[in-house]
């Protein structure tokens, strides 16, 4: 951008504004040319969509609806067999926007308004402005008014003429779309799924070739389960992500990623779950698909109450360690489904605790908690996760493990290093040092990976 100044009655005003190109009967912004502006008696064309509301209004209203109205969507989707044109009329009869919660550009908002939009620009000596739109008259009006840009700049029409000449939307590159897409996805969450490998490992079946390669098509399956649930819970938790300091970040919220790439991007890849899920046993699809309508629960409104959202989380979190046993047929044992449930009620509890931390506001937007919560989920999760360090020292002293385990007695350390593990995952999250998924932060310790790597090697030397 450059440094822009033009005289007025005898003063000189600066601003860095865009530069301006010729085109057609008016002026565009141009982010590569700068020109000066002194002379300048064409109107500046400015596009509401794309250039100064960063946010797709109609799948915004989409999510609107699916959000807030889910008993509208049968509706929506008949109206929607008759065009876009069809679906529009529905969504602005039923959905009402919110300009608040939409994503802008305030840095060209701030440079329109420098410039002085308005009838009186002109007599003023500044550049005088249109601002063009293809949506609803009242939409692209209230969009103005609350970004405190004078209406009497608007011109609305169809999408064809309102993009006419204009630059439009921003296309994203190929990379930065991929870029986006791999972290909306949380792939970076699927070494979770590895949770399946769990009873191939408690059963001794390390040379078992079929079940390794059932275990790892569940966990494959698992993932992309999980990346289409993490999509479909961003595309309805978006406007509450734009409120919090870390997740505002995430690519829906941002908008750096189209809500309708999300739309289309869930059902792919549940039907690639389901293709492979077809070649594991039908108990697993079970599991895989009680895991999925857990999420679904979770998304449309579970997780707004507290306490259930971290029973679910612990759920499906012990999906996995289900789905491994149903994939390879192995039988769970009961002391490892009961250290699971609590292990990780005390994860989920660790996961709601830093949120809280990091809320700026008194209540959790979206969730079911307030600042005096933090105390009351603080206990919940060390207690839960002490009490599967409990279960753990109550099985390594049960029968069963001197029958499976050659030095049994070695096992006890895995009791020290669970409670160190413990330890410092909560004394990390109580120093605001979580951010997101505990497990996240587990990745990304060292001390946690040196832990990790004793107790293999403590239950390798056992066995």
């Amino acid at each position: 951008m450059g440094s822009v100044s033009y005289a007025d009655d005898g003063q000189t005003r600066g601003a860095d504004v865009s530069a301006l190109s010729q085109r057609g009967t008016g002026r565009e912004f141009n982010r590569n040319s700068p020109v000066a502006t002194e002379h300048l008696t064409d109107p500046l064309i400015v596009h509401l969509e794309g250039e100064l509301v960063l946010s797709d209004v109609y799948w915004e209203r989409v999510v609107h609806l699916i959000r807030t109205r889910p008993g509208l969507l049968p509706g929506f989707l008949t109206r929607c067999l008759t065009g876009v044109a069809g679906s529009k009329e529905f969504l602005d009869a039923h959905v009402s926007l919110n300009p608040s919660e939409l994503c802008y550009d305030r840095e060209r908002v701030e440079q329109l308004k420098i410039l002085q939009i308005g009838k009186g620009a002109a007599a003023q000596g500044a550049i005088r402005i249109t601002v063009v739109s293809s949506l609803p008259g009242n939409i692209a009006e209230r969009l103005l008014e609350y970004l405190e840009l004078p209406q009497d700049c608007l011109r609305t029409g169809s999408a064809k003429e309102s993009a006419s000449g204009s630059p439009g939307r921003t296309r994203l590159s190929f990379g930065s779309l991929l870029a986006n897409v791999v972290n909306a996805m949380r792939i970076r969450h699927w070494p979770k799924n590895l949770l399946i490998l769990l009873p191939l490992f408690a059963a001794h079946r390390f040379g078992d070739v079929l079940a390794w390669t059932m275990t790892l098509t569940a966990a494959l399956a698992f993932a992309l389960v999980s990346s289409s649930v993490y999509l479909l819970n961003d595309l309805l938790d978006v406007v509450n992500d734009r409120a919090h300091p870390i997740k505002k970040l995430r690519p829906f919220a941002a908008c750096t990623l189209p809500l309708s790439t999300g739309f289309l991007l869930v059902p792919l890849l549940l039907a690639a779950a389901v293709a492979l899920s077809v070649q594991l046993p039908v108990s697993f699809f079970v599991v895989l698909s009680a895991y999925f309508v857990a999420n679904v629960g979770y998304s449309f409104g579970f997780k707004r109450f507290h306490s259930l959202d971290l029973v679910l989380l612990a759920a499906m979190y012990t999906a996995r360690v289900l789905a491994g046993g149903q994939a390879t047929g192995i039988m769970l044992s009961p002391w490892l489904l009961a250290f699971a449930v609590f292990f990780f009620f005390g994860l989920a509890a660790a996961k709601r605790y830093s949120d809280l931390l990091l809320s700026p506001a008194t209540e959790e937007r979206g969730r079911g908690y307030r600042n005096e919560d933090k105390p009351a989920v603080l206990a919940l999760g060390v207690s839960s996760s002490l009490l599967s360090s409990l279960v753990l020292a109550l099985y390594l002293n049960s029968p069963s493990v001197a029958a499976l385990y050659r030095q049994s007695q070695v096992l006890w350390v895995f009791l020290p290093i669970l409670v160190f593990w413990i330890s410092r995952v909560w004394i990390s999250a109580a120093r605001g040092n979580i951010h997101s998924d505990p497990l996240l932060f587990v990745m990304g310790d060292r001390q946690s990976h040196i832990a990790g790597a004793v107790a293999l090697a403590v239950f390798w030397f056992a066995i």
